[in-house]
């Protein structure tokens, strides 16, 4: 009787202390994020929150939610930014692969660069610039190494929404802050010209 009694309050133990090392992790996340949001320029601070608030409380994708959050930034049309990058969420078309908030992240820094101008060989500068900041910060950019879930298992009680949200926060910073400094490409280069 004592067995059956001990087996059952220890599995509700371990339940217990499951549930607290996810509220731990939880919590580590949201300070992450909060402190990304604090660090940002004023402009940009409700921008990156409501990008990761997009996919943790709300219905997008990773990737959506960023484009969700710039397109408003920008005052486009969310839908049409979320269409042109809604594959890649869940780690390209939810194949758990290369992470969708980073492909966005890509996505949008390349299209910022050609509206100023910029060539090819640029594009693809600033592109691996933005791919190494991201891969220094979080160590891999691979979506189900970052998430640590199995992307087929959404409901998973494992996955926290909040893992993926220091992404989505990461990622629309660093395309807003390269919207705020990106130079049109013929001042760039005149400014190359003149240090010459």
């Amino acid at each position: 009787m004592y067995k059956v009694f001990d087996i059952i309050f220890f599995k509700i133990f371990l339940e217990i202390m499951e549930k607290m090392s996810t509220m731990e992790k939880n919590n580590h996340h949201k300070e992450y994020i909060e402190n990304l949001v604090q660090k940002s320029f004023e402009e940009f601070q409700s921008y990156i929150k409501k990008a990761s608030d997009n996919f943790v409380y709300g219905s997008d994708n990773c990737s959506e939610a960023i484009a969700s959050s710039i397109a408003e930034f920008e005052g486009k049309n969310k839908e049409i930014y979320k269409g042109m990058v809604s594959g890649f969420g869940k780690g390209i078309a939810g194949n758990a692969e290369t992470c969708g908030a980073m492909l966005t992240g890509i996505s949008f820094v390349s299209k910022i660069a050609f509206e100023n101008g910029y060539n090819k060989k640029e594009i693809r500068n600033f592109c691996n610039n933005f791919y190494k900041k991201f891969q220094e910060e979080f160590k891999s950019t691979q979506c189900s190494i970052l998430s640590g879930h199995d992307c087929d298992q959404p409901f998973d009680s494992d996955f926290d929404l909040h893992t993926c949200g220091k992404y989505i926060a990461f990622t629309t910073k660093e395309i807003l802050n390269f919207k705020r400094n990106i130079q049109p490409a013929n001042e760039s280069q005149n400014l190359k010209n003149s240090l010459q």
